[in-house]
């Protein structure tokens, strides 16, 4: 047992070094193959709850905040490229509004919009969606078939680098 402690501190110390180390020796020590499964375990499992995590938040805040508990508008001024970068995020919006219909908000949906004439700043697209608050909003974000459309148009992260992304409420008298 004490020698499983010494080689569990000594993996944790310098995990690149000592990983190649340990791997080498597993065949060697029973006890030190098991330490390399478990680990290997428990790491897939923080992979696992990381990935889950960045999913749950990128849905839910793009910009950090909770959404209004009110109706509101979710604004991306964007930059597409070309006309082919536009064709496939129209696209995938499209799908991605299948979704959010069946997850029970078809007036929820997303609409592209483009610069007409001259443009003046610095984005030539936007993106857009309005939703009546934040329990449909995260409800439809966090829908089986939503995150599965999202996760059929990767190609939306890279559109999503560079925008600005904000939400709005209704300034009323």
């Amino acid at each position: 047992m004490r020698r499983m402690m010494e080689l569990r501190s000594q993996f944790r110390a310098d995990s690149k070094h000592h990983a190649r180390h340990v791997a080498r020796r597993a065949n060697d020590n029973p006890i030190v193959y098991d330490l390399v499964i478990m680990l290997k375990g428990q790491f897939a499992v923080v992979r696992l709850m990381f990935c889950a995590t960045a999913a749950l938040v990128s849905a839910l805040a793009q910009n950090n905040d909770m959404p209004p508990d009110q109706p509101f508008q979710a604004v991306h001024l964007i930059n597409l490229p070309s006309a082919e970068a536009e064709k496939a995020l129209l696209a995938a919006l499209t799908d991605i509004n299948t979704a959010i219909a069946k997850a029970g908000c078809a007036k929820c949906g997303y609409h592209l919009w483009k610069v007409y004439g001259a443009q003046a700043g610095g984005y030539n697209y936007l993106w857009m969606s309005m939703w009546p608050g934040r329990d449909v909003y995260i409800k439809v974000h966090e829908s089986a078939d939503y995150q599965a459309a999202i996760n059929r148009h990767q190609g939306i992260e890279d559109v999503m680098k560079n925008q600005t992304y904000n939400r709005y409420v209704e300034v009323s008298k």
